[in-house]
């Protein structure tokens, strides 16, 4: 029977798995095992059933959804209307009106 320490690790690598289901397999696969070794690591010393330690183990490893934000990579923002008008105009302006069409382009 499992002790409560090692529910909540497994309760840990289970979110953290959920948490980081956007990223490619391999990927996912290989965070959660450096992220189980460390916790293994860092157990070592300790009384298997000790919750608390287990408890300050995972709090300073995060919380699993702001260490899956950090491995997800910055999603740009979408293109307004003004800046798809803007693509279009400007070399439409710089062929009818050569200076002044891409300054208002601009």
């Amino acid at each position: 029977m499992a002790s409560t320490a090692d529910k909540l690790v497994a309760d840990y690598l289970r979110s953290l798995e959920s948490e980081l289901r956007g990223l490619p397999r391999a990927r996912r696969k290989e965070l959660v095992q450096e992220i189980s070794e460390h916790i293994a690591e860092a157990r070592e010393g300790l009384d298997p059933g000790d919750e608390a330690s287990v408890r300050t183990i995972l709090d300073r490893l995060g919380d699993p959804a702001e260490i899956a934000a950090a491995e997800r990579p910055a999603v740009a923002g979408r293109a307004g209307w003004r800046e798809i008008v803007a693509l279009i105009l400007l070399p439409i302006g710089g062929i009818i009106v050569p200076v002044l069409g891409w300054v208002v382009g601009a």
